[in-house]
């Protein structure tokens, strides 16, 4: 396992990713970084390092590459091993099974830390940059988020609390679309079309498309860090990664084995 976790960390795949996610939130802060100065000399009256930090998630366009942040390094990494026929030698040094749990575990964790990565980096750059979270003596500080989870969490400690909890649930959203990246390469060994499945199963989510076509109602992919967040909504979210999650593992599972039972 640690090793190849070693290898997956200090990969290409996985600066790719954190790229990729760290890229998507910046772009958005740029236009505030350019009035930085202005900012130190009217601090009272500004947005937070925490409001700089959460805004490209709410209003930005990190919602378009935070699923390809986390699929392309799990699934380029996959693909690499069955070029390379590293499968084949790691599935019989481990055995089968135990090859099929370590590999789907070691790069799901590297696509969801990925994109959990980029967003603590930049949270670090904003922080570094604006004031923190104070909602006490500013009141530019003070968020809408009354009867949320959040409304502990955003004035305490400048708002660390409340990135350190956005940043799990990148990672832990970010486990299962590289699940779903790696169940794609198992069947379908094309970098591109492994990587751009789960984000077409992301906005199939996103905007309706089960729903309509399964006829039941859900939550919204981001729901897990988004704004409006309470225990029943996050109760529910997790589950409705655990089944995706559950389904992607099978699917996962039943192509590497085929795969690797036919060379």
């Amino acid at each position: 396992m640690k090793p190849n976790l070693r290898r997956l960390f200090f990969s290409p795949h996985f600066a790719i990713g954190v790229l990729l996610s760290l890229l998507s939130l910046v772009i958005h802060t740029i236009p505030e970084m350019q009035v930085y100065w202005e900012v130190y000399r009217a601090k009272e009256g500004y947005a937070s390092a925490l409001q700089l930090t959460i805004q490209p998630i709410y209003f930005g366009g990190f919602i378009l590459f935070a699923v390809l942040s986390s699929a392309f390094p799990a699934s380029s990494a996959l693909i690499d091993d069955q070029r390379e026929r590293m499968s084949v030698y790691e599935a019989g040094r481990l055995g089968l099974k135990r090859y099929i749990r370590t590999k789907a575990f070691s790069a799901s964790l590297c696509g969801g830390v990925a994109t959990a990565t980029g967003f603590l980096l930049h949270a670090m750059f904003c922080y570094a940059l604006f004031l923190p979270s104070d909602p006490l003596n500013y009141p530019a500080h003070v968020l809408p988020f009354d009867g949320t989870l959040y409304a502990g969490m955003y004035g305490l400690m400048g708002g660390w609390p409340m990135v350190a909890y956005v940043a799990l649930m990148l990672g832990v959203t970010g486990f299962v679309w590289a699940l779903i990246g790696l169940a794609t390469a198992a069947w379908i060994p094309d970098k591109v079309i492994a990587a751009a499945a789960p984000v077409m199963v992301y906005y199939l989510w996103l905007w309706g498309g089960f729903r309509d076509m399964l006829g039941g109602t859900g939550l919204s992919p981001t729901t897990l860090y988004n704004d409006g967040l309470t225990w029943p909504r996050l109760a529910a979210s997790l589950a409705q990664y655990l089944i995706l999650g559950v389904a992607a593992w099978l699917v996962y599972r039943r192509g590497m084995h085929r795969r690797l039972a036919n060379g």
